[in-house]
């Protein structure tokens, strides 16, 4: 039940956001696959927004369209530490969230820290990064992550190129 309250918390963050980081005049193409336990491409979106008041930046991949088989793929939710930065973040640097996937016969993978526990791993690479407002960044860069089955019977790969 805790793993359900984590996937619906995460889900939840990632719904309640507006996807304002691509640059007018200047469309970035976000795109992804996965690989091992689940076989999928998908389009995707970015949001980079910066949150003053707790000094850190809601950093989230969304898919636009679910592939077959899954009940649910958030590809990255996380809370960066700060304003965004061309750097390279691990799970370590990364803040609360994390890389979930969920299959429709029930399995969930993640590639998180919950509660100083890791699971699985995490890379994103922040290759550029430009300040569109006050609140809003353009970002381009990469996510590789592995999700792993909180059983231990099987992991996802997740590579996303924005």
């Amino acid at each position: 039940m805790k793993r359900l309250g984590i996937v619906l918390g995460v889900l939840g963050f990632v719904g309640g956001l507006t996807f304002t980081a691509v640059a007018a005049g200047e469309p970035r193409q976000c795109k992804g696959t996965l690989s091992g336990a689940v076989t999928a491409a998908f389009a995707c979106s970015v949001d980079a927004s910066y949150r003053a008041k707790k000094d850190v930046t809601a950093f989230v991949i969304s898919v636009s369209e679910l592939p077959a088989g899954l009940n649910g793929l958030a590809p990255a939710s996380f809370n960066l530490p700060g304003k965004p930065t061309k750097k390279v973040y691990d799970l370590a640097a990364l803040g609360d969230g994390g890389t979930i996937i969920n299959r429709q016969d029930g399995r969930t993978f993640f590639g998180s820290k919950v509660g100083g526990k890791v699971y699985g791993s995490v890379k994103l690479t922040l290759s550029a990064v430009s300040a569109q407002s006050e609140r809003s960044y353009a970002v381009s860069g990469t996510l590789s992550a592995v999700a792993v089955d909180m059983e231990g019977k099987g992991e996802i790969k997740v590579e996303v190129s924005f």
